[in-house]
């Protein structure tokens, strides 16, 4: 372990690569026989001494009752007495014969020998080869044969085969937890998704059409929001000078004349839950000037919206003052980019520089597939170079068969962005399929018009998610989650958790009313969330 640590280790020089690890533990035999060859010539011995050792009273004290804890407790159960079955001391819960967990490693050898002369693709483990441990499910003699229970599994199996079936399917228009477990995770808040993988299944489909680069005249437009975090700060220079490094950063890679778009930081805001999760414990605030020395890291200065703020107005005067197009949002910047992208494009070739699929999702919504040609990038992080996407030949590809980038919004907003939750179990991959479905066209479409009621988005909403479940036939959601917990029961072997069923109509009526915002705001419909009647409670 001092090895590692000490300079050119791995924690202080090589770096904790899968390729400097690799190096650096093949190089340890050759090191360990040049470190013996030195101790015998030299005639010293190396040797540690004990690590992190207390010797203050209040160790001492707190030591020595702990110790004559533990020997209380062994001296009430002797764990080396007469007795040689398997038990718990502490609780006196014994186990019985068909507890092997003691015999891990020679059942470990057994399975390995087995494999021998076995194909991978064939091979299969049978439950005769399981550990059992003490913790294992119930058992019960059935036959003459052993079969392993599990109680909480037995109890929803008897529920489900209620002789009253009439009284089941009403329970299940309840959450039956304190919070929706689908939307929303163990802290109440909602569940994050994983955008890229939208993203990743829309590439699968376009990579074919996306062999050009952009010209190296093109004009530059980049998310400010992903700009701040790519730059590193170095401490002790001022806050004007790493404004400068910025400015650097940019001339290097995309020239005299880039445009920049920040996000506006104005609270509350549909998306203060995705700031809070990426933040966690804000900095302190820093009434910053432009000599003033930094003192905390990037990610820590940051981590405060008044900071952020305040060096954005810094940074943004940096480089208009360089030559340099800045624009600020009041909100979210997707929007303002996308517009700025798109007009830009009418005049020269333009490349959007950014991270967020959310960008790209816009970008292929509203872009016009017989326009000029637009680009979308990310800012590369490795040798090997990012995606290029061109978005006109895109749109084509993905609506050539079925309207996807009409629908791409919808799609994206229903199974999570940063304003909205994603759905435990579902991903966001499976759901480019379901524009195949007529009925589910019809749904997202009462989502992109501006002027749709609260009723026909909650509606339209609910009829979305049960064809993205798989099921055409149920009319809404609380069936739906009767007859998965049906199944699931009949089926499974294990108890159903809460979180792998469908959410109930009422929790869909506000996820929906939520998505049909966030919706409206990506098409630039600018709507007051405390005063229009869609965002009220369902009755």
């Amino acid at each position: 372990m001092r090895s590692m640590k000490t300079t050119g280790g791995l924690t202080r020089g090589r770096g904790m690569t899968e390729t400097q690890r690799n190096v650096w533990l093949l190089s340890m035999p050759a090191c360990a026989e040049v470190n013996s060859a030195m101790q015998e010539l030299t005639g010293i011995s190396y040797e540690t001494s004990e690590q992190h050792k207390e010797t203050l009273k209040a160790r001492v004290k707190r030591d020595s009752a702990d110790t004559r804890e533990i020997l209380g407790v062994l001296a009430m159960r002797n764990p080396f007495g007469p007795d040689k079955s398997l038990r718990n001391i502490m609780n006196g819960v014994t186990a019985d014969s068909k507890v092997n967990a003691y015999r891990a490693k020679e059942i470990g050898a057994e399975i390995v020998q087995s494999m021998l002369g076995s194909c991978v693709d064939t091979f299969s483990f049978t439950k005769k080869m399981q550990i059992v441990p003490m913790s294992s499910r119930t058992t019960a003699d059935i036959g003459g044969e052993t079969i392993q229970i599990d109680s909480e599994l037995l109890f929803q199996r008897l529920i489900a085969t209620n002789p009253s079936p009439d009284e089941l399917p009403a329970l299940f228009q309840y959450e039956l937890c304190s919070y929706p477990p689908s939307l929303f995770d163990n802290n109440a808040l909602p569940r994050p998704a994983t955008k890229s993988v939208l993203s990743n299944e829309l590439w699968k489909l376009v990579e074919n059409v996306n062999t050009t680069k952009p010209l190296d005249s093109s004009s530059y437009v980049l998310d400010g929001g992903a700009l701040l975090h790519r730059v590193p700060w170095t401490k002790g220079k001022t806050y004007g000078e790493i404004c400068q490094v910025y400015v650097k950063h940019l001339e290097t890679r995309y020239g005299k004349k880039v445009t920049v778009v920040f996000d506006g930081y104005e609270t509350p805001s549909i998306k203060d839950v995705a700031h809070m999760r990426r933040s966690k414990v804000p900095g302190p605030t820093v009434k910053l000037e432009c000599n003033m020395v930094c003192k905390l890291s990037r990610e820590e200065f940051l981590s405060n919206t008044s900071n952020k703020e305040t060096f954005i107005k810094l940074l943004g005067l940096t480089l208009e003052m360089d030559g340099h197009t800045v624009h600020y949002s009041t909100g979210d910047a997707d929007c303002l980019i996308v517009k700025v992208a798109l007009e830009s494009a009418q005049t020269t070739n333009t490349v959007v520089i950014g991270d967020d699929a959310d960008l790209l999702v816009n970008l292929l919504h509203h872009a016009d597939p017989n326009g000029p040609d637009l680009y979308f990038k990310p800012e590369a992080k490795s040798k090997k170079g990012p995606k290029s996407w061109n978005i006109r030949k895109s749109k084509q590809t993905l609506d050539m068969k079925n309207p996807v980038c009409d629908n791409l919004l919808f799609m994206h907003a229903i199974l999570g962005c940063d304003s909205t939750s994603s759905v435990h179990g579902i991903g966001k991959g499976s759901i480019l399929k379901k524009v195949q479905n007529q009925s589910f066209c019809d749904a997202a479409a009462t989502f992109l018009r501006h002027d749709s009621s609260k009723e026909s988005v909650i509606q339209a909403g609910e009829k979305a998610m049960i064809i993205i479940y798989g099921d055409n036939k149920e009319t809404s959601l609380d069936e739906l989650r009767y007859k998965k917990f049906c199944n699931k029961t009949a089926t499974g072997m294990a108890a159903v958790q809460l979180k792998t069923l469908p959410p109930t109509s009422a929790a869909m009526a506000f996820h929906s009313q939520r998505v049909y915002y966030q919706v409206q705001e990506w098409k630039g419909k600018t709507l007051d969330p405390f005063r229009l009647p869609y965002l009220c409670a369902v009755e």
